[in-house]
């Protein structure tokens, strides 16, 4: 099992990025599989809190509509922001105007 704490104990957070997410949407991807893995490890919590930014968002939505239809792009961009039915999974990480991420304080 991999562990979600670093020195201080806190729990690690993960940044799910565009070809895991597209890799795991588009079930003829030839990631597909590793992809559908990785985030399964995502959501049971093995790895932390997953955040996806909102240029990762959109990266991964843009990409779904160029290489498919309306259809599953807006299925994929529901399914990120946690519209209902699909669950609220993903943290976001826009950027503030004090200069702070979401919930993550970055220096």
């Amino acid at each position: 099992m991999i562990s979600t704490t670093f020195c201080t104990g806190d729990p690690m957070t993960v940044i799910v990025d565009t070809g895991v997410l597209y890799a795991d949407h588009d079930r003829d991807a030839t990631r597909h599989e590793p992809a559908s893995e990785a985030l399964g490890a995502v959501y049971d919590g093995n790895l932390g809190t997953p955040y996806v930014s909102d240029y990762i968002y959109d990266e991964a939505v843009t990409l779904t509509l160029k290489r498919g239809s309306f259809p599953p792009a807006k299925r994929l961009g529901d399914r990120l922001r946690g519209v209902d039915p699909y669950p609220q999974v993903y943290r976001d990480t826009r950027q503030s105007a004090s200069g702070s991420y979401g919930n993550l304080d970055l220096p």
